[in-house]
């Protein structure tokens, strides 16, 4: 339960939309983290539109994409909360903040870097005894909470955001499964929409069917057919039904009656609902734990193809995460196909005595090691 004051609040610096993405095809060059969860220093130097994680298990590769996560959802003063939700483990305000810092050091700084399309960007939590006082609260009415909360001297976060030299501020404190939220200032422009799909979060079916709507009413329903015909060349249609009052994605097959696309299996679901969002959502983040679980090999490098067809075309960013020795490898060829290679890059995440380490993989340096089957994973 998150209950929020608010003080200094502008609304006009607050909603002021990200405008340049549009001239650039990705927005984050490159990115560092420090002193965060299981990253001591991670430096990833240069990043691209479609940038793929590998490494062996507990590297961090999923810890990446939430810290990502987190960092494009930084106008939110619960947002490190979601570094828990995403594990689906019961959270506890103190326990967490402890748990922010890499080896629960909290006398250090914990933050993320970015160098963007808008210059540099940060974020940084920072443990304190005793927060700042908050004098002069002025807070419009629509928002004061019933019983309006004093957090001023309590243990809790400090919060900041950069983006050149405008600064957000923001003080978290709480008690078990409770945060008490302060924004002081908030001056920095909004960050794009980011998304994240998971093995937990994929499988939220309201939201799902928000991504497929918004791709159909934005005239993108041939895109789908196209990503649903490289899975299964049969399917004529797609429609969306009513079922017992709930909304259920149905395919035409070419049988007497339509079929579920559940029905279809779980590979051909999860595709559509990328396909979806990455149409209906132009200029966007978008995480992909572990994309390739559910989809047989064969047909991820044409997968691939077109989702790197549709990432330069709607200005999407994408980071994606694979165990896979032939996912990584389709990737590629799909890049390739597509002439688009230059847009792709394979970073490995290694854990050392020091910290998680990356090495980036250059397009020409993923090409020679496919072709001379070098281990990359």
């Amino acid at each position: 339960m998150y209950i929020f004051l608010y003080r200094n609040y502008s609304p006009t610096r607050m909603g002021r939309e990200l405008k340049a993405m549009s001239n650039r095809n990705f927005y984050m060059r490159s990115l560092k983290i420090k002193n965060l969860r299981g990253f001591r220093d991670l430096n990833i130097p240069k990043l691209r539109q479609v940038n793929f994680i590998g490494g062996l298990n507990s590297s961090g590769k999923s810890s990446l994409l939430e810290c990502i996560f987190v960092f494009f959802d930084r106008k939110n003063v619960g947002s490190f909360s979601r570094l828990i939700q995403f594990r689906n483990l019961p959270f506890d305000f103190f326990q967490q903040i402890h748990e922010l810092f890499y080896q629960f050091n909290d006398r250090i700084e914990a933050s993320i870097e970015a160098e963007s399309i808008h210059g540099k960007e940060k974020l940084s939590f920072k443990y304190t005894e005793r927060l700042p006082l908050l004098q002069n609260l002025n807070v419009p009415a629509e928002i004061i909470p019933q019983q309006t909360l004093q957090i001023s001297g309590q243990k809790g976060l400090i919060i900041s955001g950069q983006v050149d030299s405008l600064k957000d501020e923001m003080y978290a404190t709480g008690q078990g499964n409770q945060i008490n939220g302060h924004v002081v200032s908030s001056n920095t422009p909004r960050p794009p929409r980011c998304f994240i799909f998971t093995a937990l979060t994929r499988n939220n079916h309201a939201e799902n069917i928000k991504f497929f709507s918004s791709a159909i009413q934005n005239g993108h329903k041939d895109k789908l057919l196209e990503c649903l015909r490289l899975l299964r060349s049969e399917i004529k249609n797609i429609e969306l039904l009513q079922i017992a009052g709930q909304p259920v994605i149905y395919v035409d097959i070419g049988l007497q009656r339509l079929l579920p696309l559940a029905d279809l299996g779980d590979g051909i679901y999860f595709a559509l609902i990328i396909a979806s969002c990455l149409v209906s959502n132009e200029d966007s983040i978008l995480l992909l734990d572990e994309f390739d679980a559910c989809i047989h090999y064969s047909k991820l490098e044409s997968i691939w193809n077109l989702i790197s067809k549709l990432a330069s075309q709607f200005h999407v960013q994408i980071f994606a995460t694979s165990h896979s020795i032939e996912s990584i490898s389709a990737a590629a060829l799909g890049f390739e196909k597509n002439q688009r290679l230059n847009d792709f890059s394979y970073i490995r995440l290694d854990r050392t005595d020091d910290g998680v380490t990356a090495e980036i993989y250059e397009p020409k340096e993923i090409r020679q090691a496919i072709e001379r089957e070098w281990e990359v994973r």
